[in-house]
Formats: structure tokens, sequence, C-alpha cells
């Protein structure tokens, strides 16, 4: 939240980094050399430039904002002022207002949302000389000024509006970072549960194997006694036949002793 801001009479350039008139309740964790401790901030980090948007959420991430307004002033940004850069960045702006009001967002898995001046994530941190303006006076025949211009400070309704905003927005990467923790947990959650289906299918196919094999087993076994069945009845019916082939000897052999005891009774 700015009260006022460094502007070149001459170029019309924006000094982005000059905090003299700013109250600044972000930080970026961007070039740790550049950190500082400030009383008006509890983090530890370096403040984010005027009209700069950063976050590190996640790619594509625009969940930075920042916002420009020149209103009640006869400055207005120029055309063309923006760019997105970083690791999987992304970022938008939109002008409204004659260029008055400038609505920023932007970030990435590490990125940000800057005036395409501080073409490096350094520039891009510190800020500088590079935000440019446009002067709207010649229209309403009012001379640009050369010096000591100041523009009017925001209204306490603005005031207001930017801390609500500011507090949204912190709400909001509360709850984006607790879905993270439950997307995370979900999907960990859901690995578990398949690698313990797989681990059960697995258990389930190997005694399947298993039964399968002793299956074939028994039916080898079975096979084998069933044969063994049958030759033992081929040998006992063998048997049973050279039994009656002896008795059958025997009678023949009985039959001839008696016919021969006969014949020797009728010869005594």
């Amino acid at each position: 939240n700015r009260r006022k801001i460094r502007i070149d009479p001459v170029s019309l350039l924006v000094h982005t980094g000059d905090f003299r008139f700013a109250q600044s309740t972000g930080h970026c964790s961007h070039h740790q050399q550049l950190a500082e401790t400030r009383p008006d901030c509890t983090h530890v980090g370096s403040r984010i430039p005027f009209g700069s948007a950063f976050d590190r959420v996640e790619p594509g991430s625009t969940s930075g904002r920042a916002v420009i307004d020149l209103r009640g002033t006869m400055f207005a940004v120029a055309a063309d002022q923006f760019h997105h850069a970083g690791n999987a960045s992304s970022g938008d702006w939109k002008y409204s207002f004659a260029g008055q009001l400038v609505e920023i967002c932007g970030g990435g898995l590490s990125g940000w949302c800057c005036p395409k001046a501080a073409a490096t994530e350094e520039a891009a941190v510190k800020g500088g000389w590079v935000l440019q303006l446009v002067w709207l006076g010649d229209t309403v025949g009012q001379p640009r000024p050369t010096a000591g211009y100041a523009p009017s400070p925001p209204s306490s309704t603005t005031v207001d509006a930017i801390e609500t905003v500011a507090q949204i927005q912190r709400r909001l990467e509360q709850v984006q970072h607790k879905l993270r923790l439950e997307q995370d947990w979900n999907v960990k959650s859901f690995q578990q549960s398949q690698q313990r289906q797989q681990e059960s299918e697995e258990a389930h196919l190997q005694q399947l194997e298993e039964l399968q094999a002793g299956q074939i087993k028994s039916t080898e076994t079975i096979q084998e006694l069933a044969r063994r069945l049958q030759l033992a009845n081929v040998k006992h019916e063998e048997d049973q036949q050279t039994i009656r082939k002896i008795e059958q000897e025997r009678a023949h052999v009985y039959s001839e002793v008696t016919n021969a005891q006969q014949d020797l009774t009728f010869l005594t």
C-alpha cells in the first residue's frame, strides 16, 4: 500500500523499488541476499516492488496480485508494460479507466508478473526505474509538471478495499495450501490402496496356481492308481484262469485214478 510513488518528471518513469511512502505486508523469498527484517512486517525477505505480483504455488499459478491505481491524478500507465517470467510462470494484466487502473496477477512454480523493463529475476525483485507512465493533462489543457508533483493519497475506502483484498488473498492461499495437502494425501492413499490391491491379487493368483498344481498332481495320482488297479484286475483274472485249469486237471487226474481203481477191483 503506497501513499506516494517516486516519478522521474522528465522521463515519467516510476522507481518501483522505492518504499519510503509504502507499507508492506508481504515478502519475496527470491534472492535471500536481499532479505531484510522490517518493523512493518513479521516476515523476513525482500519487499515486493510496485506493480509486481509474485507467488510460489504451482505451475501456471496466478495467485499473486498487484494493483496500480492512479485515479485522481493526471497520470496513467503506458501500454504494453508488463510480462511474466520465472519457473513455470503465468500472468495477466488488465487496463481500465484509460490506463489509470491496472490489475495484475501472476506467479507460477516460482514466478512473477512485473514491468517488462525488469528483465532479470534480480531486477524483478529489487525494482527500479522500470515502469513507464504517460501524462493525461494535455487533453484538458493542464501542463505537465516538471517537479514536486504528488498524487492524491488513496481514500479510506480504497485502503479498506485493499486490506480486504489482502485478507481474502491470504485466506485463498491458505485454502489452496490445504487443498494441495489434501490432494497429496488422497493421491498417497490411492497409491497405497492400489498397492495393497495388487499385492492381494498377486497372493490370490499364487494360491490359485498352487491349488491348480495340487489338482494336477492329484489327478496324476488318481490316474496312476487306476492304472495299477486295472493291472491288478488283469492279474487277478489270469490267476483265476490258472486256478480253473488246475482244478480241471485235478478233476481229470481224480477221474483217471477212480477208473484205475475200478479196473483193479475188477481184475482181482
